[in-house]
């Protein structure tokens, strides 16, 4: 590889996903596995966290909020699947699993800030290694979900 334009094609190319024909823009192909995320206004503090969410692909922590109507608990699997226009398996996953590690303490205690302080966590599956983690709580007048998202990459 003699030069930098020709090291991020290939490392394009060796990301991209399988099943994108040739024609699929990097836009596209990144549509195929994410989720609808905003649509209502985001907490300024889930803005720019700092961690990334170590897979074999390191991702940023993505604002959530999601208008759900006046609520009385966080939403289960169907609920979240369905808010976030999902058809694929959502399934909730234990705090100390998403973060045996404690290493993403500070992204667990924002989200708990920014909503009611209780969290729940999904994992979003996208077939194949491919997934997004939502980790999300009550907004405090109880209408909307808020949190963060991530996409992971899980061989």
């Amino acid at each position: 590889m003699s030069d930098d334009t020709s090291y991020i094609s290939f490392l394009e190319k060796a990301n991209a996903d399988a099943n994108c024909t040739p024609t699929d823009s990097p836009t596209e192909n990144r549509r195929r596995y994410t989720t609808n995320s905003i649509t209502a206004s985001v907490p300024a503090s889930l803005y720019g966290l700092p961690q990334t969410y170590v897979s074999d692909t390191d991702s940023p922590f993505e604002p959530v909020s999601l208008l759900w109507g006046p609520q009385k608990s966080l939403p289960n699997s169907e609920q979240l699947a369905e808010l976030i226009g999902h058809k694929g398996e959502v399934e909730p996953v234990e705090e100390s699993d998403f973060d045996p590690r404690g290493q993403y303490n500070d992204v667990l205690e924002k989200v708990k800030a920014a909503g009611d302080g209780k969290v729940a966590v999904f994992r979003v599956a996208h077939g194949g290694p491919r997934a997004e983690y939502y980790v999300v709580s009550m907004e405090g007048k109880k209408d909307r979900v808020v949190g963060v998202k991530t996409v992971a990459i899980e061989s």
